[in-house]
C-alpha cells in the first residue's frame, strides 16, 4: 500500500484486448477519486516494452466523476511487436524514481480480421459465419456474431436469406475478443463497453441473377461496404473470358447485362482484394428453360393441332367402316353432302 493506494485500487482498461494491425487504442488507468485530492503530484505512466508509451514521460490525474480519476493513453498498435503486457504505474511523490509506487498490467493481442465477403444470391440461402483469425498467441480467441454476444461459443455461423437486394447492407458484425476479456467483464457486451473487442464488419455483396431471356444474362449487385468486381465467363472447355469490372458504391444497385452462349456453364466473379465465388449457370438455364413462357404456348398449340388432327381421323375412320358402298375416292365433301341428302348410305352414316 502506498500513501491510501493499494494495488487493488489501482485498475488499467483494457485488462485483456485484442486488436488489428493498423489499430489506434486507448489504455486508461484508473484510482480512487480521494487518492490525488489527498496528493495533488500524483503522476502516471504507461509503459510497453520498457519505455513510455507517451513522449510526455508521465500524465497527471484527471477527476472521471466524485468517485474515480484517470489519466489515458494512447498506443498504436502497427504490428505484432506492439502487442504483449502494458503497465500502468502511479506514484503520489510525482516521480518515476519512487519505490513507492503501484502497478498493473494489461495484455494486447494483434489479430488478423481480414475475411471474405459473403456472396448472398437474392432467394437463396447463403451462410454467414465469423472466421477465427489465425493467431499462435494466446489465449483462446471468441468470436461471435452480433447477434449472439456470449462468451459460450467460439464461432457462429448462421444461414440468410436476402428477400431483395435492398437488404444486402444489413449490417453484419463479428465480435472478435479473448476468454480472459469474456470471464474478466462477464459477458461479450461488457467487454464491447471496455474497448476489448474488435468490431469487424463483413462485405455482404448481394447479386440477383435475371436469364429469363434467351441467350442473355443481367446481374444487379447492392454491397454493404462497397468495392469492385471482375466479371468472367468460364466455358465447357476450362476457358475464363473476362467481361468487364463493375464498381459498386454502397447503396446503390449496378447491374450489367451480356450475351451467354450454350458453352457458358459458370459466371465468375473476383472482387478488387482478391477474393473469388463462382456461380453454377447450367441448372438456372435449364430452369429457366422449363419457366420459358414461349416455349410453354408452342408446345399447346402443337398439342391442340395435333389433338384436332387425331379426331378428324378417328371420324373419316368411322364413317368409312360405316359406309362400304363408298368409292375410295370419295371425298369429306361427298360425304357431308350424303349427311344433307335422304338417301340411306348418308342416314346410316350418321345412324
Amino acid at each position: 500500500m502506498i500513501c491510501g493506494l493499494s494495488e487493488n485500487d489501482l485498475t488499467i482498461e483494457p485488462r485483456h484486448a485484442v486488436v488489428a494491425n493498423g489499430t489506434r487504442m486507448t489504455l486508461s488507468c484508473t484510482i480512487p477519486a480521494s487518492v490525488p485530492e489527498e496528493h495533488p503530484d500524483t503522476r502516471f505512466w504507461m509503459v510497453h516494452n520498457g519505455k513510455n508509451l507517451t513522449s510526455d514521460p508521465s500524465a497527471p490525474a484527471y477527476k472521471n466523476n466524485n468517485t474515480e480519476a484517470f489519466a489515458a493513453f494512447d498506443a498504436e498498435i502497427a504490428s505484432n511487436t506492439d502487442a504483449s503486457v502494458y503497465t500502468c504505474v502511479v506514484a503520489t511523490s510525482g516521480k518515476w524514481a519512487d519505490t513507492n509506487r503501484a502497478e498493473v498490467n494489461g495484455t494486447v493481442l494483434v489479430v488478423s480480421v481480414e475475411q471474405a465477403p459473403v456472396f448472398a444470391e437474392v432467394g437463396k440461402d447463403t451462410r454467414v459465419a465469423c472466421l477465427r483469425p489465425p493467431s499462435a498467441q494466446l489465449p483462446k480467441i471468441i468470436v461471435t456474431l452480433n447477434e449472439h454476444l456470449s462468451c459460450d461459443v467460439d464461432v457462429i455461423a448462421e444461414t440468410r436469406t436476402l428477400q431483395s437486394l435492398e437488404e444486402a447492407d444489413t449490417e453484419i458484425d463479428c465480435y472478435i475478443t479473448t476468454e480472459r476479456a469474456c470471464l474478466q467483464y462477464g459477458n461479450m457486451g461488457n467487454a464491447v463497453d471496455k474497448g476489448a473487442v474488435i468490431k469487424h464488419r463483413l462485405d455482404v455483396i448481394g447479386f440477383q441473377i435475371n436469364d429469363t431471356v434467351a441467350h442473355e444474362v443481367c446481374i444487379a449487385f447492392r454491397t454493404s461496404l462497397g468495392t469492385s468486381i471482375n466479371i468472367s465467363l468460364a466455358l465447357k472447355n476450362g476457358t475464363v473470358v473476362e467481361h468487364g469490372l463493375l464498381n459498386i458504391f454502397y447503396g446503390n444497385i449496378t447491374s450489367k447485362c451480356f450475351n451467354r452462349t450454350d458453352d457458358v456453364v459458370e459466371l465468375v466473379f473476383i472482387t478488387s482484394e482478391g477474393h473469388e465465388f463462382r456461380k453454377d449457370l447450367s441448372l438456372a438455364r435449364e430452369i429457366s428453360e422449363e419457366k420459358n413462357p414461349i416455349g410453354l404456348v408452342v408446345g399447346i398449340v402443337a398439342a391442340a393441332v395435333a389433338i384436332v388432327g387425331l379426331g378428324l381421323g378417328v371420324i373419316l375412320c368411322y364413317c368409312k367402316k360405316r359406309l362400304p358402298c363408298q368409292a375410295g375416292s370419295e371425298t369429306l365433301a361427298n360425304i357431308n353432302q350424303g349427311r344433307a341428302g335422304n338417301d340411306s348410305e348418308g342416314k346410316r352414316c350418321h345412324g
